[in-house]
Formats: C-alpha cells, structure tokens, sequence
C-alpha cells in the first residue's frame, strides 16, 4: 500500500493521540444530523463517535435494554469503559427512540460537563428547516453558555468552507473508488470516510489532496465478478465486507449515513448560514426517520442506473425499529424495477457473521 493512502487510513486510527495533543474542547457527536461546522466555528473540536471498540456491553445493558442496536450500545459501553474521557462534552440527535435513550442513561450515570440532545424533524419542507435551525441555535447557546465562546459569520463561513473542501476531496476520492480507478478495500474507504469527522479536517484535507495528487499512478488489480450498492444502517462491518470481496463482489456505492450521504452535498455560504446548514443537513435524509421516500428510492435508482449495478444489499443492525420499517418498502421498490435485493440484519461484533455468511455467498452466486 502506498504512502498516500496509507496516512490516510492511519489518521483514523492515530485520531485519538492527534486530538489529545490538541489544546482546544472535544466534543463527541452521535449522528451525522449534528452541524460539525457549528462546533468547530466556535473553537471547538467535533468528534464523531463510532462505537468500534470491542467490550463486553455489560455496562450498557446494565443502563440501557439490551434490545437496542449495537451502535447505541457500543458507543456507551465505550463512554463507560473511559475511552471517551478526553471529550469535554457529548451532542446526541434525536434520530431515533434509542437515542432518546442513550442521552438519557449518559446524562444520568456518566454526567459529563456538557450533553446536549439536538432535535431534528421528521418531515422536509420549509416549516422544519425553520424549526431545524431554531434547534440549532439553542445548541449554539448551550455551547457559549458552558465553553465561553461564541459563533460568528466570519468564524462560521471560515468553517463552512473548511468542511465543503473536505466533501469536494471525498467526493473526488469517491470517484475514483467506484469508477475502479484505484485498488483500495471497501473497509479501507469506510475507515477513510470515518477519518473526515475525526475533529482533524486540515490534516485530513492535506493528507487526502497527497493522495488524489497521486491516485491515477495506483492502478487497480483485483477484477470483481459483480457489483452491488450497500443501504441502510451505519455499516462498516469488516467480516461482511471480506465475504463480500472473496465472492468477487465490490460494494460500489455506500448510500449510507457513512457513505455517500455524508459527503453529497455543500453547504451554501450566501445568506443565513444557520439556515443554510440547517437545510444541507435535513436534505440529506441520511435517516429513515426523516420521511422522504420519494428522493430516497429516486436515488437509488439513479445510482443503480449511473453505475451500472447488478444487486443491492439492505443491511440493517439489529432492533434497528427505523430501518427494519425502511427495509419493507425499499424492497417493494426494487422488486418494481427488477433489482435483486438481499436483506440482512447483524450486529457490529464477528460473532454473528458466519450466520449469514452462506446467505450472502448463495445470493451472490446466483447474481454474478
């Protein structure tokens, strides 16, 4: 692996080291629903919580039911375990009822300095960009209340064009993966995703324009019997994706919160930037629970159609009540315009893979 890409895959795992040595405010985000350009204008540090650690869940089904999904569970059995004792604070959005949950039990039992819970609208119009950006504002306040700081238009663009560049380098990067112009694993492109909201986007930036400066030298070798585009949860489940590639199978397109969802759209820096943000990051419907089917399977199909692609793969994590509802109608979807889907539902850990390790390969045997 060259140098290049190696740095960048590196910067997600070297993140907490980075930002420890960082002399400003951390703060943790669960959701992509949650502004980063907010936090970071205002001289802090927006970190986004993956729950990727390996523990055992106990403190978390200690607190919280265990019929929740993994990533809520995860992302607070790793808060409990102290792996998050370097963050001033924690933003959780209201993107699903186990959420509301996870605020609740991380206020209660691990009371840090600073929690917010950043509501977020179910439906998309003009009403609830307005509430969005009411909601926002409330969090800006909380923000100067407890760090002393404040937001301002200057600061605010400054930081909106800071994250707009890293979408422009990932939409870029993203070319290049799906057009199979570079050899690079489908988990290496979700760990580089997960890099761009480390809280360290110039480093990112500087590290990714190395890359891309150099990208059309690292000719891809791997050829893949078949494609497929990924939808549903958050996923970067590495067993999955290696049973994938070994059937010869590339994931093309993650249309996901931590794919192509995350990176699609700029945010405008003319006018209200509030309400500019507030409207880029509910138009993204990167959530099932903002209810805009419509865009959502227009979009998929496009993709479908743009990139010549064979089947789709609805993942979903288990007891995940959002997209276990999306899954039934994006299924009648697909079934209309003839597209092979395969529904699978897993936790995070490995123990469940080989469970459905068959039901992948024998799809993929008979669509390839």
């Amino acid at each position: 692996m060259i140098a290049e890409l190696q740095d960048l895959i590196s910067l997600y795992n070297e993140r907490e080291d980075l930002l420890k040595n960082i002399p400003k405010p951390k703060i943790g985000i669960l959701s992509n629903y949650v502004p980063e350009e907010i936090i970071y204008a205002m001289g802090l540090l927006p970190v986004k919580i993956n729950g990727d650690k390996s523990f055992n869940k106990i403190n978390a089904t200690s607190c919280l039911h265990h019929c929740m999904c993994s990533y809520i569970l995860d992302s607070y059995d790793e808060a409990a375990n102290h792996q998050f004792d370097y963050l001033d604070g924690v933003i959780i959005a209201n993107a699903c009822d186990a959420r509301r949950c996870l605020h609740d039990a991380w206020k209660q039992y691990l009371a840090p300095n600073f929690i917010h819970f950043l509501d977020i609208p179910k439906l998309i119009s003009e009403d609830s960009i307005f509430f969005f950006q009411n909601q926002i504002e409330l969090l800006v306040k909380h923000l100067q209340e407890t760090f002393n700081t404040h937001l301002n238009d200057d600061k605010l663009k400054e930081a909106i064009e800071l994250y707009n560049e890293t979408r422009r380098l990932l939409k870029q990067f993203d070319e290049l993966y799906v057009n199979n112009q570079i050899d690079i694993s489908a988990y290496d492109y979700i760990t580089i995703i997960k890099a761009s909201s480390s809280g360290l986007n110039e480093i990112f930036n500087s590290r990714m324009r190395k890359f891309l400066d150099i990208a059309h030298n690292y000719k891809p070798e791997k050829k893949y019997k078949a494609s497929t585009l990924l939808v549903g949860c958050y996923f970067d489940n590495k067993d999955i994706i290696n049973i994938l590639e070994d059937c010869g199978v590339k994931i093309v397109v993650f249309y996901n919160s931590n794919g192509l969802k995350k990176f699609e759209i700029l945010v405008d820096t003319d006018g209200d930037l509030i309400f500019n943000l507030a409207k880029s990051y509910i138009s993204r419907r990167i959530s099932p629970k903002i209810i805009r089917p419509d865009y959502h399977y227009d979009k998929i199909n496009e993709l479908i159609k743009k990139y010549d692609i064979d089947t789709v793969l609805f993942f979903t994590l288990k007891f995940c009540d959002n997209n276990m509802i999306d899954e039934v109608f994006l299924k009648m979807e697909m079934k209309k315009h003839k597209i092979p889907l395969l529904a699978i539902d897993s936790e995070r850990n490995q123990s469940t893979v080989q469970n459905i390790k068959t039901r992948i390969q024998t799809f993929y045997e008979l669509y390839s």
